[in-house]
């Protein structure tokens, strides 16, 4: 049996970010798998969300190229937890700029349709779809065999920790560790804007 990847053997996070800002201007060529496992993939790094989180999230555009993302905790916490984006200096691998591509792929009729609907499906993705394309983005990404998609939120956090980042501020920033609601679930938007733009540095 093949024993598992130990956290500490962590892939480097701007792999992952080198690889999605080579596509940034080939959006059109992209197949929509792959596109949707960026988008998704991109989301998961930045605010360290789990698939499941991301796959029932809710999307909402807001004034000044700012996105909302809002879902239910998977564990941890009884409420919803409400991430919001900014842009980011390099909007090759911005999450809102990605967002906002995928999103302008549809047709005004199709304006409220769910966040991950798939037209070449005529329906809304499935979660094993989204792992899927994820994992298609970390193949083309050269991250080993053998990692899972919950692995970008570790090599996430493990380059803000590289980049200085305290105990805390990963604890407040990726909700991690129990504390008041108003914490855990409205937390720092200074702290959280100020973690990624360090990590899109490259």
């Amino acid at each position: 049996m093949r024993k598992p990847i130990k956290e500490e053997q962590i892939w480097n996070y701007d792999q992952l970010l080198k690889y999605i800002k080579s596509k940034s201007d080939q959006k059109v060529q992209l197949s929509e798998i792959e596109f949707l496992g960026i988008v998704i993939a991109i989301i998961m790094g930045y605010s360290t969300l789990r698939l499941i989180e991301v796959h029932r999230a809710i999307v909402l555009k807001l004034p000044k190229g700012c996105w909302q993302v809002k879902t239910a905790m998977f564990k941890g916490h009884d409420t919803g937890v409400t991430v919001i984006f900014r842009p980011l200096d390099d909007l090759c691998i911005c999450p809102t700029q990605w967002l906002s591509s995928w999103m302008n792929r549809r047709k005004k009729k199709h304006e409220k349709l769910p966040v991950w609907w798939l037209y070449s499906k005529n329906r809304v993705a499935l979660y094993e779809e989204t792992s899927k394309a994820v994992h298609i983005v970390m193949k083309a990404c050269k991250i080993p065999t053998g990692y899972t998609v919950t692995s970008i939120r570790s090599s996430s956090m493990t380059k803000s920790i590289d980049q200085g980042a305290t105990k805390t501020e990963i604890n407040r920033a990726t909700r991690h560790r129990k504390g008041s609601q108003a914490i855990a679930n409205h937390y720092d938007k200074n702290l959280n804007d100020k973690i990624r733009t360090r990590l899109a540095k490259l």
